[in-house]
């Protein structure tokens, strides 16, 4: 049997594989002799689905009508999944349709440019240069169907069903979308361009992707959990491929990687600050992650042996969906949940005024971004953890969390906890503790690491 670490190596593999084989390819359709590492950032989020759903693609050949994005899944996408992104995308596109001039006024004045921060005070505006506004292309018509034709012959020349049905599955975005995306881009001196990624869309990436071929550097900036706390993780180890340089909450493990100061939690206190008078009616909060067919019977019992051994002092309760989207409420993905003690939120609202609102946070799956926004606003909060490849530098702050109640390894251990405790005294005890401000440091960080946070 294969093991996970021999599992992963075999991944990383194989999507170094499936970037120098469909780079060569959309070079060839497209007629340019681009670098793997521009292709890469493009090719990320498909080399990754086509990951996921292997078992499927490699069993026969693919007849199957391209899609117009790559979209996440461990099976094909369904009518709905595939409606849902259209809308986004549609919608962003047209809140987003008069940004591609500033676009260019931007690049034309400015060397220094950010894209996609938060907007908030911890961001020194003058050191990651001119904000450059997020233009979402549509990517509708038919586009270049030729490309599709000389994708579809070049894909014959692989034996291997798994490599030829990559081939011909690729978005349309990246054949018949993107030459005219692509040569629309203008460059502006862009060996002098430093952009600093927070967020970003395909059509940005494009930009990113031109300009870093022509000698700009590319300085990317974690935005969630997970890394540095999960030993090397695919996508990422993609993307240390194509940036410069790696800026993340803390931590440090590979040699692009830069401890800087942690934005998204920064903005995430501004707005959990606009809640600090809500009046905390709920006990705890169950913070769900994304439930889908695969996963939905463990929820079903954590859920239910939490309800059933809590303690009676603990009478409301809110549990909050993880959503996917903004346009209508998610609380039918926890319909299973059926106890008067419960109140479902829609999932719609900021995840900081549901916070507010509860004593407590209780994360189903720890590693979560939400773990970290609890700490980074010191809001009480416990979790069960789910780490099978933990780094070693998160360890140590696993066992002492462990050994003070904040991460538990099973609900029984969790719910037991809960039942013991008083709430205040424990939690105003543990965040006085070196440990805990130490794990703030390197995973949830405040300020800029300098020379002296190494003494």
């Amino acid at each position: 049997m294969i093991n996970l670490e021999e599992k992963k190596d075999i991944e990383v593999e194989l999507s170094d594989l499936l970037f120098k084989e469909l780079s060569k390819v959309l070079n060839e359709i497209h007629g340019l002799d681009y670098s793997v590492r521009f292709w890469t950032m493009l090719l990320q989020s498909y080399v990754r689905s086509v990951l996921n759903r292997k078992s499927i693609i490699e069993k026969e050949e693919s007849f199957k009508k391209p899609e117009t994005f790559a979209i996440n899944a461990l099976g094909y996408p369904g009518a709905k999944d595939k409606f849902l992104k259209h809308v986004r995308q549609f919608g962003k596109h047209i809140l987003s349709r008069n940004e591609k001039s500033k676009i260019f006024n931007s690049l034309r004045n400015h060397d220094t440019l950010n894209i996609g921060f938060p907007d908030n005070k911890g961001i020194k505006k003058t050191e990651l240069g001119h904000g450059l506004p997020i233009y979402y292309n549509s990517f509708f018509g038919i586009g270049e169907k030729k490309k599709r034709v000389l994708l579809y012959e070049l894909a014959q020349n692989y034996e291997n069903i798994f490599l030829r049905n990559c081939v011909k599955e690729m978005p349309k975005v990246l054949v018949e979308h993107f030459k005219a995306a692509h040569d629309e881009i203008e460059l502006f001196e862009p060996e002098k361009k430093q952009f600093h990624v927070h967020f970003e869309s395909f059509y940005m990436r494009i930009l990113l992707s031109k300009y870093m071929q022509s000698g700009a550097k590319v300085i990317w900036y974690q935005h969630g959990s997970e890394l540095g706390e999960i030993e090397m993780q695919t996508s990422h180890y993609v993307q240390l491929n194509y940036v410069d340089e790696f800026r993340t909450w803390g931590w440090k493990v590979n040699e692009k990687e830069v401890p800087w100061k942690a934005y998204r939690l920064k903005g995430f206190e501004s707005e959990y600050e606009n809640y600090k008078d809500n009046i905390r009616e709920f006990d705890f909060l169950l913070c769900y992650p994304h439930i889908n067919k695969s996963n939905v019977k463990k929820y079903v019992k954590i859920t239910n042996g939490i309800l059933y051994h809590l303690d009676t002092r603990y009478t409301k309760i809110l549990a909050r969906p993880r959503r996917s989207h903004k346009l209508y409420s998610h609380a039918s993905k926890l319909k299973f949940i059926n106890d008067d003690r419960v109140k479902k939120s829609t999932g719609l609202s900021h995840m900081a005024e549901d916070m507010s609102k509860c004593k407590l946070i209780i994360q189903l799956n720890v590693p979560s971004t939400n773990f970290l926004e609890c700490l980074y606003v010191n809001h009480p909060t416990i979790g069960i953890l789910n780490n099978d490849r933990p780094t070693d530098i998160v360890k140590p702050f696993y066992g002492f969390f462990k050994e003070n109640g904040v991460l538990h390894d099973d609900m029984e251990s969790l719910v037991a906890h809960l039942n013991r405790i008083d709430l205040d005294s424990w939690w105003s005890r543990l965040i006085k503790e070196e440990m805990y401000r130490s794990f703030k440091f390197t995973f949830a960080r405040e300020t800029e690491f300098t020379q002296t946070d190494e003494q």
